[in-house]
């Protein structure tokens, strides 16, 4: 595969008329970033940024200006061109009467000659109206679109699109009718993530494409029926009603060959109970159905998910006990059921290798089973909380787990720095009895390499008991509280701890504190500039509007001085 605008000592050189093609180009934006300055009418077109060539024919191919330029007039004609990216740049200037006429100004000004090509990405923020003739069909056939547009309808040509292995649409807003759901169906990669999209997903919708994110789109209705092609799925953070039964249980459709690996429908207004379908998906490693209004019990059928790393099962209605069978799922890193009502006892088959055990505020009972202690919390790989989904054109999909913990009172967010985290939270539960001393040597737990927490708060132990977290508990003694413990189980107050004495170690875990902060900060933005393209999409934006600025202030200075 050839870098990104070089061509090899064995190629012809750059394509005459493709060279005066850029160079036609070039005059029509602004080039505020500078990427265009190779652009150089004395040296090979093959050998400028962000353009490549068949090192055969040496006719330009792909042309890649993602996040740098101005444009005036979108007018290239590159006749053998077959990736073009223009996403992220600044298109308010842009002679509409090229776009806003008809679709046959638009193919034949704007994508004329472009019959070869294969890749399109083309969005803006605010987004572009495409006000197209509903019977113009492109010269090209695309696999690989990335669109953002201002609605309220789909541009038709998109239907035109007998190829398409992947669909992204970003920033946009659209009704999506009966007619979209039955095009997209047949698109391998479907992302249609943080858009407003008017339009339900009832029962008549089937997905099947292996890849799909509808997260943030406000979607209402119920939930699809998914084929068993879906290996990701993820519908968080939409407006999404109903039970969960069509997205899990059409058996004639799945005839047991599921094949879902992710699945994330977290913050929506389902409702119903889990179901005991989960025997079609003995593939699931991540399963996330929290910040529901589900209820019932945890069916045991659950237990088959024997890949599964993490379950969230949080800010539910569930109650009943947590099934014996889930003790089959031996990889599970996560175990995430606070704020419902489960009961019973807290379980002893609780997995070796579990890195989060979230049961707050639940109605557990009984006391602390003695195999919690055996846990060892070593420090797991990032790996095992990241998921790695192959795309086409030899791309991948990476995305991780999240987590929002109470530690220490303060609500936090874990997603990429989640690896390093290790936390039991009991508290708010209907435990009692004694705390198992071993809890308080647990390998890992508190060492130096972890964001430790361990929460007991606001249950009803009795006896001496460590420094952890121990509010609510009004019969614990022994330091660090006030209250001196006996041999008889008895108590009685004694003085406070002179705190003076502990002052310097205060201040030095203080400023230990600061500076693990600012790294973990520091490394908590980077990431998420990373791998949310949103984000550094929207990030890079923003510089660049500050430069540009910063530019025009300077300007205006200079001539105000003259």
């Amino acid at each position: 595969m050839l870098n990104t605008g070089t061509c090899n000592n064995f190629t012809i050189g750059c394509n005459q008329k493709d060279k005066l093609g850029l160079l036609n180009f070039k005059q029509r934006v602004i080039d505020l970033s500078g990427v265009l300055s190779s652009w150089n009418p004395d040296q090979d077109c093959c050998q400028w940024r962000r353009v490549n060539c068949d090192h055969i024919t040496g006719r330009v191919t792909r042309l890649n200006l993602p996040c740098s330029i101005h444009l005036f007039l979108l007018l290239v004609e590159l006749e053998f061109l077959n990736y073009l990216n223009l996403s992220n740049n600044d298109f308010l200037t842009l002679q509409f009467d090229s776009i806003h006429q008809n679709c046959h100004n638009l193919s034949e000004r704007n994508f004329a000659k472009l019959s070869k090509l294969k890749t399109l990405a083309i969005y803006s923020s605010p987004p572009l109206i495409f006000d197209c003739d509903s019977h113009w069909v492109p010269l090209f056939q695309l696999e690989r679109l990335a669109l953002g547009f201002a609605g309220p309808n789909l541009p038709e040509w998109l239907y035109t699109q007998r190829y398409l292995k992947r669909l992204s649409i970003f920033d946009s807003s659209f009704v999506a009718k009966s007619k979209f759901w039955n095009f997209v169906s047949r698109v391998s990669e479907l992302d249609l993530e943080y858009n407003l999209i008017v339009g339900n997903l009832s029962n008549n919708v089937l997905l099947n494409s292996s890849f799909v994110s509808l997260t943030s789109n406000d979607l209402k209705g119920s939930l699809s029926r998914l084929s068993s092609n879906v290996a990701i799925f993820d519908a968080s953070n939409n407006s999404l009603s109903g039970t969960i039964f069509p997205l899990l249980c059409d058996h004639k459709m799945l005839n047991g060959k599921g094949s879902l690996i992710y699945l994330d429908i977290t913050r929506n207004n389902l409702s119903g109970e889990l179901t005991n379908c989960w025997k079609n998906w003995k593939s699931l490693i991540h399963v996330n159905l929290g910040s529901n209004n589900l209820t019932g019990k945890i069916p045991s059928s659950m237990g088959s998910l024997f890949s599964l790393t993490s379950l969230h099962l949080h800010e539910n209605n569930l109650y009943g006990t947590i099934p014996t069978s889930l003790q089959n799922c031996h990889s599970l890193l996560i175990f995430n059921v606070h704020e419902n009502n489960l009961s019973g006892n807290i379980p002893d088959w609780i997995p070796h290798d579990v890195r989060v055990l979230q049961l707050r505020s639940n109605n557990f009972s009984g006391n602390i089973p003695t195999q919690i202690s055996s846990l060892v919390f070593n420090n797991a790989s990032e790996s095992s909380l990241y998921f790695s989904f192959a795309l086409s054109n030899s791309l991948t999909y990476f995305f991780g787990d999240s987590l929002e913990l109470v530690t220490k009172g303060r609500v936090s967010e874990y997603r990429t720095n989640l690896h390093f985290m290790t936390l039991i939270d009991m508290s708010s539960n209907n435990l009692f009895g004694t705390v198992p001393p071993q809890m308080f040597s647990l390998v890992g737990l508190c060492s130096l390499n972890f964001l430790e927490s361990l929460d007991l708060s606001t249950n009803q132990f009795w006896g001496e008991i460590p420094q952890v977290s121990y509010i609510g508990n009004p019969d614990l003694c022994g330091p660090p509280l006030t209250k001196i413990c006996w041999q008889d189980g008895e108590h009685k107050d004694s003085k406070p701890i002179d705190e003076d004495e502990d002052k310097d170690e205060f201040l030095s875990w203080f400023y230990i504190g600061i500076e693990s902060g600012f790294v973990t900060g520091f490394l908590g933005v980077s990431c998420a500039l990373f791998f949310n393209r949103k984000w550094r999409h929207a990030y890079f934006r923003f510089l660049y509007n500050m430069r540009n600025r910063f530019y025009v202030m300077v300007l205006i200075k200079m001539n105000s001085s003259r």
